[in-house]
């Protein structure tokens, strides 16, 4: 008995000690990502690596037996990922907005002189931003299948830094999501609009939107973003007012492209664009709903940790955050419904447009 006494105390001892390193590690973390505090950076670094000998010498010990090990070190060590990467995901997330804002200055009319008659394909991720009514064909650009990939490419690395390098399914759900609706709007295109030059009509937009992301995510790394995000609400209000400016911005350039590419009317250029976004809701509900709304969260959570690590396996993320179950059926709801009545709305009014500027049923 005094043997078991003796091994219950020494557990609890060690337990304690990896709470407590536990808890240097988070709050140095959150302090440092609050305020940039450069000692609070060398504690938490000092606290992590010390957590993380501990972890390993604890599971070694225990043999991963939960049921002895009496912790589970899932979220901390996502956590732990995180507070790694945080160096480089910063660092990548300042390269990728130099890089595209680099590629807005050198599309500015003039900076770069047109070879012939075609013009630098960075004019034409300008123009698609700032001037889209002066767009008249792609093939008037040069060089546009190499803007494509390069701007997939940087689109994609975005995703990746926003998860801090750490996860794998958030970007290629989101990634699969974006070329799902590329996949749609060129169903609809007449058939010179070809999947590629789809692509780069809906990536120039989204390439603004995600640089504003990583602007935020240049400063001291993803969750500086989630933690101002959930405590002040300042910011929230900003972020919120900005994000939904862009959406906008975005939606209209996508509606003035497929006027005058598709060739079609105002309402039919919108309805084709509406149906798109309400056919990639509908497949966002599907997806959560066969998943589950609270295991997918949960699952987001611990690859992110968009709330603080702990805080789902507590009471839930849809319990903490109050969010509904039935919120994946009411997307799809929407996004079907969002489907169905534009695409109507598309074959009521599909009038394309001649070269003469008549237009025919």
């Amino acid at each position: 008995d005094f043997m078991m006494l003796v091994a219950s105390v020494d557990y609890e001892i060690e337990l304690f000690e990896l709470l407590n390193l536990y808890r240097q590690f988070f709050m140095n973390y959150y302090r440092w990502v609050e305020t940039g505090d450069g000692q609070s950076k060398v504690d938490y670094k000092l606290a992590m690596g010390r957590f993380k000998s501990k972890i390993l010498y604890h599971e070694e010990r225990f043999n991963g037996d939960l049921n002895t090990l009496g912790m589970d070190f899932e979220e901390a060590k996502t956590g732990i990922t995180i507070a790694e990467n945080t160096g480089m995901s910063v660092r990548w997330a300042r390269i990728i907005v130099a890089i595209a804002a680099f590629l807005l200055v050198m599309g500015i009319p003039g900076f770069v002189r047109d070879r012939a008659h075609r013009k630098f394909a960075g004019t034409l991720y300008f123009d698609t931003i700032f001037r889209p009514h002066r767009v008249s064909e792609l093939n008037a650009y040069h060089g546009t299948r190499r803007l494509v990939v390069f701007l997939l490419t940087l689109y994609i690395l975005a995703l990746v830094v926003f998860s801090s390098f750490s996860s794998l399914w958030f970007p290629v759900y989101f990634g699969l999501l974006s070329l799902v609706y590329v996949v749609y709007l060129s169903l609809f295109m007449k058939k010179k609009m070809n999947l590629v030059r789809t692509l780069l009509v809906v990536l120039s937009p989204k390439m603004i939107i995600i640089s504003f992301v990583m602007l935020i995510v240049a400063i001291r790394g993803p969750l500086y973003f989630w933690y101002q995000f959930w405590v002040s609400d300042l910011f929230k209000m900003l972020f919120i007012s900005v994000f939904v400016m862009l959406l906008f911005r975005k939606f209209q350039l996508y509606v003035i492209m497929g006027r005058k590419w598709g060739h079609w009317s105002n309402t039919g250029s919108a309805a084709v664009v509406f149906s798109a976004l309400g056919f990639q809701l509908l497949l966002a509900g599907l997806i959560v709903q066969i998943a589950g709304l609270e295991r997918g969260l949960t699952a987001m959570n611990n690859e992110l940790l968009i709330l603080p690590t702990g805080l789902s396996k507590i009471l839930g993320i849809t319990t903490h955050l109050g969010i509904p179950l039935q919120l994946p059926l009411w997307i799809i709801s929407f996004g079907g419904g969002l489907t169905l009545v534009s695409l109507v709305v598309f074959f009521l009014n599909r009038r394309i447009r001649r070269a003469t500027g008549k237009w025919n049923p």
